[in-house]
């Protein structure tokens, strides 16, 4: 096998690992893990009623939704800041200590699974541009 097949072959099982670890659709492998974090804890503020709550899972599902229109590392960057103070309100709020350490599971889930799927979308968007480079110049 000549090199430039084996290189080829090699960026193309990256990219297929990559897209498993996404997920082929919204409700599977990273992709769904985030999606029932968020709608679990959507469900669960809605119960508890705290709005500034509310609000701050709003915007990062805003961002979320920027990032993967996007791409752009300063969405995942705000994500992550909103989510500190998600927990900084969500310590303030009137809540049970058994609700607001489920709610916090949830957004640390959300989170977490969030940047999972930033990390996984910048290799495969490295990935591209490797092939990319690897490509140009090469005729048939």
């Amino acid at each position: 096998m000549t090199r430039s097949v084996s290189v080829k072959l090699e960026l193309c099982r990256f990219a297929a690992d990559a897209q498993r670890d996404l997920g082929f659709n919204e409700d599977d492998a990273l992709q769904g893990k985030s999606r029932k974090a968020v709608h679990t804890l959507e469900q669960r503020l809605a119960e508890v009623n705290e709005p500034r709550l509310t609000i701050l899972m709003l915007l990062m599902r805003r961002l979320e939704k920027d990032f993967i229109l996007r791409g752009g590392d300063r969405d995942s960057d705000s994500l992550v800041d909103l989510a500190g103070e998600f927990e900084t309100a969500l310590a303030q709020a009137n809540l049970v200590p058994d609700v607001r350490s489920h709610v916090l599971e949830l957004i640390r889930a959300y989170k977490s699974s969030f940047l999972s799927i930033a990390d996984t979308r910048r290799s495969l968007k490295g990935n591209r541009r490797s092939w990319g480079r690897f490509t140009t110049g090469f005729t048939r």
